[in-house]
């Protein structure tokens, strides 16, 4: 799968590396990595999202949400997962 793949490194937390990849090919998402001012919008299309952010000085890897970025039917668990922390070596 292809993924439109976004980051952002804020000024106050340079350590700190945020990202969200968006299903390449809905919706006029594009396959590529971009580094934006901002990576959060109001979107509720349904297709497939993860964010999370990375710290760099901790080699940590945080995920904050990884699924359907809207649930075609609100009722039910659109199946993502969240809270999940990697670290590296």
């Amino acid at each position: 799968m292809n993924w439109e793949r976004r980051y952002f490194v804020s000024n106050n937390d340079t350590n700190k590396v945020e990202f969200v990849y968006r299903e390449a090919g809905k919706f006029g998402f594009k396959a590529g990595r971009s580094l934006d001012k901002s990576l959060y919008s109001i979107d509720d299309r349904s297709y497939k999202v993860v964010y999370g952010s990375f710290y760099i000085n901790k080699l940590q890897l945080n995920i904050e949400y990884c699924g359907l970025n809207a649930a075609p039917n609100p009722a039910k668990d659109d199946g993502g997962s969240s809270d999940n922390s990697v670290r590296g070596k």
